[in-house]
């Protein structure tokens, strides 16, 4: 597996499907015949978030490492600009165990007064000229730089979350890069959970039928969750109500709700952001291989606003800046700016900037908003029953051939691989039979066994 986090667009885009176009976005874990890009086995796992099972074993552990990073950062230096982006290093004064204090108690009182979001976002997206020349698996030959120029598009999203029930309807407008043919084709995506069962309807493809986009992939899928759906483009939401993001597990999806434990942060020094000044908070490493972890700027005099959030794996990866505005529900986000860094972490690969049009807090959450279900014509992927297949007008489901071959789940192609093993298998036997034969015989020409006598084999 390769490792880069969901890249390129926001969300989706090359995503982890099993298709032969995919947008790449900010966080994705990929199967093994896709051309996304993953963070790890189990996707983006935020272990600050949706603590495992063994998390008691690995308190003193946690601790421990908390205290030697507070250690190190007595010989760091202060931050006096942005710049570094991440790991500001610099000395935490006296009274910042107060300050962590005041920060949680402030995100406690976001959660308390924010039961669900309704947010409307849009802007653009940009893919800066030559960001993709090192993209594994473009064609032979493809001229660079790829994009020619900087690439714009549209990004608009969509967000209604619903954090006590652990729900949300997530839509996005936006991008995707098809390596194969190196080409960027539309995607407008809707993801639907109810706190069970995740779902995508994949609009873009049916608005784009008999078109390369869309010839491979279906339409509609139930998902077994193979990479994250809540990725850090949309992190400004989450933040808004002092929750970090979840991971890619349903076991961490169904927690969206969660907040951070003041054990699983540490501080981390201060810095300048637009000329204010914000604490620097920074998230234990997860405990999989890939070691993310996240460094938060937070503003304590707008209510521990998060003005500045960074993924670290190895180095940066990515960051996003929030800017604020005040509202009878607190400060809340106006605006912000997406950035994901490219394969050698030296310049950016995708951009995104958007303005906040709707935040409307505690909407009306009619049951209906969290159902999604395909129509007739549909072609859909289930990942719980490992089978695809055309929805029929009365609901039967009629094969669909080769068409979704790519999937892995038509039975042709399963038809084929059983076959395939078993005349490998018939093969083997034959010639092993042959070989046996062979040495028993050989055996019997020196006496060293006999075959059908009471010493026989």
């Amino acid at each position: 597996m390769v490792r880069y986090g969901r890249l390129l667009f926001p969300c989706r885009l090359m995503h982890g499907d099993d298709s032969n176009c995919r947008g790449m976005s900010v966080v994705v874990e990929r199967s093994a015949s896709s051309h996304g890009f993953d963070i790890g086995p189990r996707g983006t796992r935020i272990a600050t978030v949706v603590p495992s099972c063994d998390r008691r074993d690995r308190v003193p552990r946690r601790r421990a490492f908390r205290h030697l990073l507070i250690l190190l950062c007595l010989f760091g230096v202060n931050a006096s600009g942005q710049e570094p982006l991440g790991q500001g290093g610099a000395v935490a004064p006296a009274g910042d165990e107060e300050k962590l204090g005041k920060v949680f108690a402030d995100w406690q009182r976001r959660r308390g007064r924010i039961r669900a979001v309704h947010c409307q976002a849009t802007g653009n997206g940009i893919v800066p000229r030559g960001a993709f020349d090192e993209l594994p698996g473009l064609p032979e030959g493809t001229e660079r730089p790829v994009p020619r120029d900087d690439y714009v598009h549209k990004f608009a999203g969509t967000w209604l979350l619903d954090f006590v029930g652990s729900r949300f309807r997530v839509e996005i407008v936006s991008a995707a890069f098809c390596v194969p043919d190196a080409v960027f084709d539309p995607v407008h995506e809707l993801w639907v959970f109810d706190g069970r069962e995740l779902r995508q309807s994949r609009l873009g493809v049916t608005a784009n039928k008999g078109t390369h986009y869309a010839a491979a992939q279906p339409d509609f899928r139930y998902h077994r969750l193979d990479y994250p759906v809540l990725t850090m483009e949309m992190l400004p939401v989450f933040l808004a109500r002092g929750v970090m993001l979840p991971g890619a597990t349903m076991q961490e999806i169904q927690n969206i709700a969660s907040g951070i434990a003041p054990h699983d942060m540490t501080i981390a020094g201060n810095a300048i952001f637009e000329g204010r000044e914000c604490l620097l908070l920074r998230t234990l490493p997860s405990d999989d291989e890939t070691g993310v972890f996240f460094e938060l700027w937070v503003e304590l005099g707008r209510e521990s606003a998060v003005v500045r959030a960074l993924r670290f794996e190895g180095a940066l990866e990515s960051f996003v800046d929030i800017h604020y505005r005040q509202t009878p529900h607190g400060w809340l986000p106006a605006r912000w700016r997406y950035t994901r860094l490219g394969f050698r972490r030296s310049l950016p690969v995708q951009i995104i900037q958007v303005v906040v049009k709707q935040y409307e807090v505690n909407p009306a959450l009619r049951p209906g908003l969290f159902q999604l279900k395909p129509t007739a014509g549909m072609v859909v992927q289930d990942d719980v029953e490992r089978r695809v297949y055309l929805l029929g007008p009365n609901g039967e489901r009629l094969p669909v051939g080769g068409r979704i071959a790519s999937e892995g789940y038509a039975p042709a192609v399963v038809t084929a691989i059983a076959a395939t093993l078993l005349g490998l298998l018939a093969v083997g036997l034959a010639a092993w039979k042959f070989l046996l034969v062979r040495r028993v015989a050989t055996g019997n020409g020196r006496g060293s066994h006999s075959v059908n006598g009471e010493d026989g084999l």
